[in-house]
């Protein structure tokens, strides 16, 4: 199967601080836990975030240090900084973060430098209320935290409706991070979760997937050279279609258990069920 799409190269910026002259006063989730928030574990941390080559469509986005008075993040040229322990949220009203132009595939992603410690809902950032559990468009997060070896933990995923692509390669490249966020969602959509953990290699305990059928390239490359990767739980009964997990765990550690249901036929191999690693019913 091929990657559904190309992805552009990031561009290369310059990132500075800025402060503005005015800030805005509102509260518009019922509780700062539901923002999307960024703890640091180590002094002068910075966080960020910056687009694709030439991406013209931009989401807009606030930011606070105390969830209460709100700045505009500029995209490419604002950066905080944060001594440890302190935390910055993030909010706004969008619809993707991601678009396909041609064969290649625009984004927006965070970039860090220090340790975090993720919180709170990712929806924060398509709703300020946080209240939307329906992602609206295709690629909608794709590639938001792409290589953020500063992440540790991740966000919470609160969508309950899924749309293809939605969380491609979301925590691709992300050699920190050390637990997966849970995946409740039942009803899968194309390639939702392709890549999503793609080179975690400190993960060890795979998120549980509670859907019951597959869909094409849902879990393509989910979990590819998740080095130390020790446990799976899945519910769905069948291979098919053959897309759906495609390298899935090409290069995953082993010894490891893959719990399954006993009618999942038992195959070892980088697109089904790791080499070495134990079933269990």
């Amino acid at each position: 199967m091929k990657k559904f799409l190309l992805l552009a190269f990031p561009a290369l910026a310059v990132i500075s601080t800025l402060l503005l002259s005015c800030s805005k006063e509102d509260n518009g989730a019922e509780s700062i836990d539901d923002y999307l928030c960024f703890t640091a574990s180590l002094d002068n941390s910075r966080i960020g975030m910056m687009a694709s080559e030439k991406m013209t469509d931009m989401p807009v986005l606030e930011y606070s240090l105390d969830g209460k008075k709100w700045e505009h993040l500029y995209i490419g040229i604002t950066t905080v900084t944060l001594s440890r322990d302190e935390s910055v949220y993030f909010r706004g009203n969008n619809t993707s973060f991601s678009y396909a132009e041609g064969q290649e595939l625009k984004f927006v992603y965070f970039t860090m430098e220090g340790m975090f410690y993720a919180g709170g809902k990712l929806m924060s950032l398509l709703d300020k209320e946080c209240k939307k559990t329906t992602i609206p468009n295709e690629y909608c997060f794709a590639y938001l935290f792409k290589d953020c070896k500063g992440l540790i933990e991740p966000p919470t995923l609160t969508a309950t409706k899924l749309t293809k692509a939605c969380y491609d390669g979301l925590f691709y490249g992300c050699v920190n991070l050390e637990t997966a966020p849970e995946l409740p969602v039942t009803e899968l959509a194309e390639g939702c979760y392709a890549e999503m953990f793609f080179g975690c290699t400190k993960l060890t305990d795979a998120p549980r997937l509670p859907a019951t059928k597959l869909v094409a390239g849902c879990y393509y490359k989910m979990f590819g050279e998740c080095m130390n990767l020790k446990s799976i739980s899945v519910s769905f009964t069948e291979w098919a279609p053959k897309d759906a997990t495609f390298e899935w765990v090409d290069k995953v550690g082993d010894p490891g258990v893959f719990n399954c249901p006993r009618e999942l036929g038992q195959l070892w191999d980088k697109s089904h069920i790791p080499e070495n690693f134990e079933v269990k019913n």
